[in-house]
């Protein structure tokens, strides 16, 4: 099998409760489940530093989304944002 034909499945995934709405891409399909799984990881790793870890006490909302800009020829391209509104104490 060469690069060319390396397509991976992109499926969605939520981190979702009262000021909290973030999605993202959990990575399925590959030939080697070990770089499938350090993907995974660090995409899971990303998505969990965006979120505060004082959550709602410091933020209203927390919002989330990505869009998968390349997935072919063995490139998988994943752009992510992010935004947030900070509660007034």
């Amino acid at each position: 099998m060469s690069n060319n034909d390396i397509t991976a499945t992109i499926t969605e995934s939520k981190i979702k409760n009262e000021c909290t709405d973030v999605s993202y891409p959990v990575v399925s399909g590959l030939k080697s489940e070990e770089v499938e799984n350090k993907i995974n990881r660090l995409i899971s790793m990303q998505v969990l530093d965006l979120i505060p870890k004082e959550g709602c006490q410091v933020y209203q909302t927390i919002k989330g989304t990505y869009q998968v800009m390349l997935n072919k020829n063995g490139i998988l391209s994943i752009k992510r944002s992010r935004s947030k509104k900070e509660t007034c104490l």
